[in-house]
């Protein structure tokens, strides 16, 4: 990844403050729960605004994930930022690139996530992952690199929110501990 897609390494997410981890998908909220302390919501930003989902958030850091495979509703999740951003609600944004599959791809060199519990389709992929009692032990035995995921090319009609950007080596010090 070139230098100019590289979120700002000054980015230090607080480890003192509650966090809250938003993701449209149960896969990614399972892999954050697993991976990282903080709570997690399932909303999608493409299509919900996040003003109702804010009074259980009161006090929180934000992190998004947010998939670029279908975004057919930008205008909605800029939306979304910029009442974010007017209302000084801290927040930070984790990309996939393109959608929860292809991050894990990117963080193991698979070439399909069938090779993780012998499935036949996506679906069935997304099914057993989030069934599994330790999905970290399966991406370890892949040999995941977390520095890998969410270091995608910045989505371009996100440019204003580029510094709000991070990945894996912002979270580290908020990782589990076994």
């Amino acid at each position: 990844m070139s230098k100019s897609n590289t979120p700002s390494s000054t980015i230090k997410i607080p480890r003192d403050k509650p966090r809250v981890f938003i993701a449209e998908g149960e896969t990614e909220i399972k892999l954050l729960s697993s991976l990282y302390e903080g709570k997690t919501r399932k909303i999608n930003l493409w299509n919900q605004k996040i003003l109702k989902f804010l009074a259980n958030m009161k006090g929180s850091i934000l992190i998004i994930v947010y998939d670029t495979d279908q975004i057919g509703n930008i205008n909605r999740f800029k939306e979304n930022l910029n009442f974010l951003d007017k209302n000084h609600i801290p927040y930070y944004l984790l990309q996939q690139t393109l959608n929860f599959e292809d991050e894990i791809l990117r963080g193991t060199n698979c070439r399909s996530v069938d090779v993780f519990f012998n499935t036949n389709s996506q679906d069935e992929f997304k099914t057993k992952f989030n069934n599994c009692s330790n999905p970290l032990e399966v991406l370890s035995k892949k040999q995941i690199n977390y520095y890998k995921l969410w270091q995608g090319e910045h989505l371009a009609d996100l440019i204003p929110w580029k510094s709000k950007r991070i990945n894996h080596a912002h979270l580290e010090h908020l990782m589990k501990r076994s």
